[in-house]
């Protein structure tokens, strides 16, 4: 016959309480926040796989010469035949945002029209070029 002792342990409390997830502004205002106790976090879970998102039409590869090419999405294209070797080369960016903006901005005060904008400048970007080659 087994005999098994039961012992009040370092957790035990006579009524249960369910461990918070979350610190609200209510608990801050309160002083409630000061007897919390929080559920513990397993910050290595890999979480929920999400099934939804696309990539923008630009971003496939499949698509990029298409436009570049014979244009799409309202674009008449550059009607050059594209390249993947001189896609895949690094080259300097201007690193023209300020400019960027302020046409933006000025375009979308106006009904859209599609148009191509350069800008010329002698700042470029510093990025660690990394990726494929």
């Amino acid at each position: 016959m087994a005999s098994y002792s039961v012992k009040k342990g370092l957790n035990y409390a006579p009524k249960r309480r369910k461990p918070a997830t979350d610190l609200r502004k209510e608990n801050l205002q309160s002083g409630e926040w000061k007897d919390l106790q929080f559920k513990e976090c397993n910050f290595l879970a890999k979480g929920i796989p999400t099934e939804g998102g696309y990539l923008h039409p630009l971003l496939k590869v499949e698509r990029v010469y298409q436009i570049h090419e014979s244009g799409g999405h309202g674009s008449r294209g550059y009607g050059y035949d594209w390249k993947r070797e001189e896609a895949n080369k690094n080259l300097l960016r201007t690193h023209t945002t300020a400019v960027s903006s302020r046409m933006l901005y000025a375009l979308a005060k106006k009904p859209f029209e599609a148009k191509r904008y350069y800008s010329i400048d002698r700042v470029f970007i510093s990025r660690l070029l990394t990726g494929p080659t």
